[in-house]
């Protein structure tokens, strides 16, 4: 059931697959030799205790960190380092723990800056993609349009983080790394992010998700694979069936 980074074999159609990454902030490593691979259209998940070093790993692979050593494969393209503009344009969206969401802009408004010329009348002739791809997203998260006018930085911490995510989805993403999307959220903010976590598995062509997460119970029979991280390194890793039989304490140990 445990497996270490050293004995992770990547598959040979990964969409993405990290080999021994290190990095970390300023001249500490807070990820040491962290490796994993996520499928075409798999759901993974990656939890661990604060300070594991989860979000130091999704930062850089999404090139806000650059490491020290090891590698970023995705599609078959070494991405090791490319700034995040550049790994976009290549369908990795990253949400951030907090969520990026610019907060002295309205919702709508904040939606534009990812489908340009998006408006609130549907019967333009000449649509673009982009804003299909918005109304889409919106159809699935109705509370957004009723709040198009408001302040993004008025909205409760389960609206926002809802508008942060819907963002992501406009982008058409790949791969979708999610931050702790639950964090701070009460049990019925945490549902909207959780109907709506089911809903995006719905989009289209099913993409790849990484969710790192500590609160597994809300993720119960939604994730393919996870991947745990103890004091920068990965631990263990394993089937999603094989989560929901574990305690948290257990899963998280080194043994």
């Amino acid at each position: 059931m445990t497996s270490t980074s050293e004995n992770v074999a990547p598959p040979e159609n990964a969409a993405l697959q990290i080999s021994g990454l290190t990095a970390g902030y300023t001249s500490v490593d807070v990820m040491r030799d962290a490796s994993l691979v996520v499928e075409p259209g798999e759901v993974v998940l990656l939890t661990g205790h604060n300070g594991a070093g989860k979000s130091c790993l999704v930062e850089t692979v999404f090139g806000l960190i650059s490491p020290t050593s090891g590698s970023v494969n995705w599609c078959g393209e070494d991405v090791t380092g490319l700034s995040p503009r550049a790994l976009l344009q290549r369908g990795l969206v990253l949400v951030p723990q907090g969520g990026g969401v610019v907060k002295n802009l309205t919702v709508w408004e904040n939606l534009q800056l990812i489908a340009p010329g998006l408006t609130e009348d549907r019967s333009g002739s000449a649509i673009s993609d982009a804003n299909e791809a918005a109304y889409a997203v919106l159809d699935r998260v109705p509370i957004l349009a009723e709040r198009s006018r408001q302040i993004a930085g008025s909205l409760s911490g389960g609206q926002l983080r809802l508008l942060s995510i819907a963002r992501a989805l406009i982008a058409k993403p790949k791969l979708l790394i999610i931050d702790e999307p639950f964090l701070g959220l009460s049990g019925t903010s945490g549902d909207l992010i959780l109907d709506l976590f089911d809903e995006m598995l719905k989009l289209g062509d099913r993409f790849s998700v990484i969710v790192v997460e500590q609160q597994l119970f809300r993720l119960t029979g939604r994730i393919d694979r996870y991947y745990v991280m103890n004091q920068g390194k990965i631990v263990r890793s394993g089937a999603g069936e094989e989560l929901w039989s574990l305690e948290t304490e257990e899963l998280w140990s080194l043994s």
